[in-house]
């Protein structure tokens, strides 16, 4: 959350608790055998923003994760079942919406950092 809000207030992409920020978020990947679609969806948001290899990182296991655990039969089916700990209160609405979100993050926001392109280190 704290990445996405310092973007939006005018953080630049190449500020160091903004890189140092990047690399953790790629070091704690999305696991659906650990789900915190909270923390994903707001992972999301920054990293999307950030670009570079963090949010291509990022991108491709969330992807894999989300799509993978998707229900795909029954009457729940095209939902995500209420895995994480704030799931207990949402239910799956709740779990399905961040799910859903975090997969069209691209389509509705344009990053903001797109021309910076500095190197991560």
């Amino acid at each position: 959350e704290a990445m996405y809000a310092l973007q939006l207030l005018g953080a630049r992409r190449g500020e160091p608790r903004m890189r140092s920020s990047a690399a953790y978020l790629s070091q704690n990947l999305p696991h659906w055998n650990e789900a915190n679609t909270y923390y994903w969806y707001y992972a999301t948001l920054a990293l999307h923003q950030h670009q570079g290899r963090s949010w291509k990182r990022w991108n491709e296991q969330m992807k894999r994760e989300l799509v993978q655990n998707q229900v795909r039969e029954g009457a729940p089916a095209g939902s995500w079942p209420p895995m994480d700990r704030w799931a207990a209160v949402g239910g799956r609405v709740y779990q399905t919406a961040l799910c859903a979100l975090m997969l069209e993050s691209y389509y509705r926001y344009l990053p903001m950092y797109a021309k910076e392109e500095e190197p991560e280190r």
